[in-house]
């Protein structure tokens, strides 16, 4: 039998072992941003600039004068504060930016420090998001509310979490995270007025962020009536006799307010972002559902390839707080859907983003404390428990493994105009398990010209495609295969298509490629070193060299056709230029193929590309006293 004492002991033993590991963590995370720094990304032109203005001038308005200070105090930056380009209201008393000066007030103190020590001042805000990331797993380590098995999860869930993504974002995401857990880690603690106050600052920043503040007055009047007695009436009469109660914790709101009077007063809108109509979803269509379970789904930007694991003990658990009536982490996932909708209003859905969407960098806050902090009490038993626990092991490590896949902070490996590796692998090897929104296909198309927007895999087979009837001749031409059932197959479906633009979808099967490029000067496929453009013709300078190459981004391996569309004002009889095939493999250029141009200045070669050999492109080298006129490269894929 175990003692109490024992138990005790057995305790202190696992707290100090926690703090080892939150302390390595810390020392690994300050490293790590250390090295990356802040970099530009975001609304970084807005938080920055405001970031400047409080110093300056002690105003959140941007002038002149702040641009100037800008440049001198962030000087990494200057080029970016030629003029302000971020979202802005403009009035009498100078540039609005859209975003309430909370988070650039929060960056002040370690802007000013910087500045003091001589060190660059750009170090502030990422410098700002690691604190706010340290300071989550300080509380959590310090809060005697929390058991020590709570203790381990949070600190497991927050810290080995996509937010850190964003720690090099000169923007609001990663404090908006540390102030939803900590609101979150108050609500769990019973400390109503605390959660009340951070949930209320974090939505300065994020109207939709007060969704979670709704979730928590819910649960608090459905609190109060339960605590009454008698009929409705009685029970009515007796929530109003706590008016004081009731009116200090509302008081507890009222800074999430303060951005709308402010804006009202300034702007004449209470929120600048909802000002402007491009920027909602119309609401007559299940455009909300769609991006609503996009943000769950989505394998480019939502929570499924990120943290699946975690998501699925989020949903078991869901299921079994309505079964064992768990109201904390009902109320709690009320709110986190609750923002979730507020941000799905959203139209551009694909906005800027480092892996995960910004928006779920910090709403996924609240679903890791909830999952932390209300599973020991869903789930009843010691088994149950290590099942839990082993669950979300897992999961941190598969996260982590995402994070640093992705490059760690920053998660440079990824961009929001590109379909990121897991996303791709599954487009290459299950098609048909990702059918993503129409702006997310044509935003991250990886397809070049001459096809309608989608994916192409690693070996360049088509893998979706978003077009309509009126492009299907257009693909047949520009396609092929090695099999005439795959064309037969894509010929089909193609004649079924209507006038409205659908997602084709290319089973994993079937082997189609783009067969068909056409570089031209003008088309933006060819790189110009010397020349200029006359019409749709590059005429060459009469000098040696290459005057241009072709930059398609990425041809696959096979082998290739290439036919070269010239006209010869000058050659040299005696040294004619070179049609070349040529790669970069990292140690230069190699070449793979040449042919001479013919003295009318057309030339043909084949060429094999070989798997890992580098970027193919098709250049001219021409000697001195050179002049060609180049109108075009059509490049064929013959396998």
């Amino acid at each position: 039998m175990v003692t109490n004492e024992k138990k005790d002991k057995n305790r202190r033993i696992g707290f100090a072992l926690l703090c080892l590991a939150v302390a390595a963590y810390a020392l690994i995370l300050t490293g790590a941003t250390l090295h990356t720094g802040s970099i530009f990304s975001g609304e970084a032109a807005s938080y920055t600039l405001t970031t400047v203005s409080l110093a300056h001038d002690g105003n959140a308005f941007i002038s002149e004068q702040d641009l100037a200070a800008a440049r001198q105090w962030l000087p990494e930056w200057a080029e970016m504060y030629q003029e302000f380009g971020g979202s802005h209201y403009t009035t009498a008393q100078g540039t609005v930016p859209w975003y309430f000066p909370t988070y650039p007030a929060a960056c002040l103190p370690l802007f000013w420090l910087l500045g003091l020590l001589g060190q660059p001042r750009e170090y502030a805000f990422c410098l700002t998001n690691l604190v706010c990331v340290l300071a989550v797993q300080a509380v959590v380590l310090s809060n005697r509310r929390l058991t020590l098995f709570q203790k381990a999860l949070l600190c497991l869930l927050l810290g080995v979490h996509p937010a850190v993504f964003y720690i090099s974002w000169p923007s609001a995401e990663v404090f908006q995270f540390a102030l939803i857990a900590l609101s979150a880690i108050s609500w769990a603690s019973e400390q109503r007025h605390r959660a009340a106050l951070l949930i209320a600052v974090a939505g300065t920043t994020n109207p939709c962020i007060l969704a979670i503040g709704l979730a928590m007055i819910g649960e608090y009047l459905v609190g109060l009536w339960k605590q009454g007695q008698g009929a409705p009436p009685a029970r009515i009469r007796g929530m109003f006799a706590r008016w004081k109660e009731v009116l200090v914790y509302a008081c507890c709101y009222l800074p999430g307010l303060v951005p709308f009077a402010y804006n009202y007063a300034i702007c004449g809108a209470i929120n600048l972002t909802a000002s402007y109509d491009g920027e909602w979803i119309p609401l007559n269509d299940l455009t909300l559902l769609r991006h609503f379970w996009a943000y769950f789904t989505d394998w480019n930007f939502g929570m499924l390839p990120y943290m699946p694991i975690l998501l699925a003990v989020w949903a078991v658990l869901l299921v079994a707080a309505v079964i064992r009536r768990c109201g904390r982490y009902l109320w709690m996932n009320l709110g986190f859907m609750g923002a979730l909708l507020g941000v799905s209003l959203m139209a551009n859905i694909n906005h800027g983003m480092s892996g995960i969407s910004r928006y779920l960098a910090w709403s996924t806050a609240l679903m890791a404390v909830a999952v932390g902090t209300q599973a020991p009490k869903i789930l009843h038993g010691l088994r149950a428990r290590r099942v839990l626990a082993a669950a979300l092991a897992c999961s941190a490590v598969y996260t982590g493994g995402v994070i640093i896949a992705y490059g760690g902070i920053g998660a440079p490996r990824t961009d929001y105009l590109i379909i990121t590796p897991i996303a791709l692998k599954l487009v290459e090897h299950f098609p048909s398990f990702y059918q993503p929104l129409p702006v997310v296909l044509t935003m991250r198309s990886n397809i070049e010209a001459g096809l309608p927007d989608g994916w192409v895999d690693d070996d360049g087979d088509l893998r979706k495609l978003y077009l309509d009837s009126s492009q299907a001749e257009q693909v047949l031409a520009m396609v092929g295969s090695r099999s005439a059932d795959d064309l037969a197959w894509l010929q089909e479906k193609l004649n079924s298509l209507g006038e409205g633009k659908t997602i084709l979808t290319i089973p994993a099967k079937r082997h189609i490629y783009q067969a068909h490029w056409t570089c031209t000067p003008t088309n933006g496929f060819f790189y110009i070193s010397s020349g200029e453009v006359q019409g749709d013709a590059l005429v060459t300078a009469p000098q040696a060299g290459y005057p241009f190459w072709t930059q398609v981004k990425e041809f696959p391996a096979g082998s290739y056709h290439a036919v070269l569309d010239a006209d010869c004002v000058q050659m040299p009889t005696d040294a004619p230029a070179q049609f070349q095939a040529t790669v970069d493999n990292g140690n230069g250029l190699e070449i793979l193929a040449s042919t001479p141009l013919s003295p009318d200045g057309r030339a043909e070669l084949d060429v094999e590309l070989p798997a890992g050999t580098g970027t193919l492109s098709f250049r001219i080298y021409q000697n001195e006293g050179t002049v060609l006129q180049v109108r075009s490269v059509e490049v064929t894929r013959l396998s």
